[in-house]
């Protein structure tokens, strides 16, 4: 479990293709919301989804995604805003995956009780992820990912 904890906090890459490979199996998504909000000079798409194998009630990850409106495409926009495709997922479908990256990531710990009552676990303690999402030239947003050791166990 440390060594797949380690892995999710210097991962680079795409978040939900690294559990799929690990699980053998596809994430599921559950948006519990997504908007569009003014936010200063910039339309943000905000989305809140879980991602689980085993429903939605027992979600391995937990994200908060702040993305620019301006920096989609059509293609990117109409995938992310009409399915239930996680973000990693709308992007390299899209786009050359060796273009996207995760910029200024930091991990920090603590213990949350609105987070392990989202996410359905006893508490303890959770990793919170946080980083800039690129591809290419074009940032984003930036996204937050929630992860526990109890919610990691969930195949």
């Amino acid at each position: 479990m440390e060594a797949l904890i380690d892995s999710l906090k210097k991962l680079e890459d795409s978040t939900t293709y690294f559990l799929e490979a690990l699980q053998g199996k596809t994430l599921e998504l559950v948006i519990d919301s997504q908007s569009e909000e003014q936010s200063g000079y910039a339309c943000m798409i905000k989305r809140v989804v879980k991602l689980h194998f085993q429903g939605g009630a027992h979600p391995m990850l937990y994200c908060e995604s702040n993305l620019y409106k301006s920096a989609l495409t059509p293609q990117e926009y109409d995938l992310l805003t009409n399915s239930l495709t996680p973000i990693g997922k709308v992007f390299t479908q899209l786009n050359d995956g060796t273009v996207i990256t995760k910029k200024n990531i930091t991990v920090t710990t603590g213990n949350d009780g609105r987070i392990a009552a989202i996410m359905n676990v006893n508490g303890g303690m959770f990793w919170k992820k946080e980083y800039e999402y690129w591809v290419g030239s074009r940032h984003i947003g930036f996204i937050i990912e929630y992860f526990s050791e109890e919610s990691l166990k969930r195949q």
